[in-house]
């Protein structure tokens, strides 16, 4: 009895992963179909896919409608199903293309602007697999070469991310914002990578809040902001050793705290806590460190 439950349940474990298989060998089935322009083979296929992975089915009836792809062309029923898919399910490219019809269909100037008004988000979430806005703008004109006023309408959105990757200052500024915004986070983790080659503290201080869930990360980054002279990562990272409510934790805490004291920060009522807590020796010590200005312990 004790084998069979055991069988019952490894096969039961299985199932998922079994399905997940299936699909994605149905899915390279179809992809082949298409390749030798096996068009009723792939049609039927994804008649059937609709039904077990509808998303990117859903994206891939979009795509025939739009090119004439073994369907022909109907920018109505492309747009239809484009629109089926969850925007959180869409890719970035397959939303630019949603994008592309819904302007190209547009009949005033405020249509026009109602079809561009996500547009920015797309192009920045390509960014991180371009490299570059410059690339970026290079490819989407060999992928949009026939419809040269949908590139022009684009042009201030290039000139927008360039003038981030030319600024810093103001590019840390839109990172906290990336940073609120999940569809965002790849991007500000790639621009963020690229500030701390530079030893940018404020970069390594928006790593920490990116990597908020990652104890460890966070920590990490705090300490890295912290050592350069940030005053905002100095109280954080001495809260995030506060919680840890071990002796050298407290002292770290005690220690971080008097750095953002010395930066201008009211940190009174976190020392006058800690401190209750702390042998004096410990207080005494932790005060010495501070005055230092390259401290012996690895805080």
């Amino acid at each position: 009895m004790l084998r069979a439950i055991i069988v019952v349940l490894s096969v039961g474990l299985s199932l998922p992963a079994l399905a997940y298989d299936k699909v994605d060998a149905q899915w390279t089935t179809y992809t082949k179909a298409y390749m030798t322009k096996d068009c009723k083979t792939a049609l039927k296929l994804l008649g059937h896919l609709t039904k077990i992975d509808p998303d990117r089915a859903h994206i891939e009836k979009a795509y025939d409608y739009e090119k004439g792809r073994c369907l022909p062309i109907d920018t109505d029923k492309a747009i239809h199903f484009y629109q089926m898919v969850p925007s959180e399910k869409m890719d970035n490219m397959s939303a630019l293309n949603l994008t592309h019809l819904l302007f190209l269909k547009a009949q005033s100037n405020l249509e026009k602007q109602h079809a561009l008004s996500g547009v920015r988000n797309i192009l920045l979430k390509e960014i991180p697999t371009v490299k570059t806005s410059a690339e970026l703008k290079k490819y989407l004109e060999v992928l949009y070469q026939n419809s040269q006023d949908f590139l022009s309408a684009l042009e201030g959105e290039f000139a927008y991310i360039k003038s981030l990757e030319q600024d810093d200052e103001l590019k840390l500024l839109e990172i906290q914002k990336f940073i609120a915004d999940d569809r965002l986070n790849t991007l500000a983790d790639y621009w963020l990578t690229g500030l701390r080659s530079k030893g940018n503290n404020q970069a390594y201080f928006l790593s920490a809040k990116l990597f908020n869930s990652d104890f460890n990360k966070r920590k990490w980054f705090l300490s890295f902001a912290a050592k350069g002279g940030h005053l905002e990562a100095q109280h954080s990272l001495a809260n995030m050793y506060e919680t840890e409510d071990t002796r050298a934790s407290k002292m770290f805490a005690y220690y971080w705290n008097l750095k953002a004291k010395q930066n201008g920060l009211n940190v009174d009522q976190h020392l006058a806590r800690l401190s209750q807590s702390m042998s004096k020796s410990d207080i005494a010590a932790m005060k010495d460190e501070a005055s230092k200005e390259t401290p012996s312990l690895p805080f």
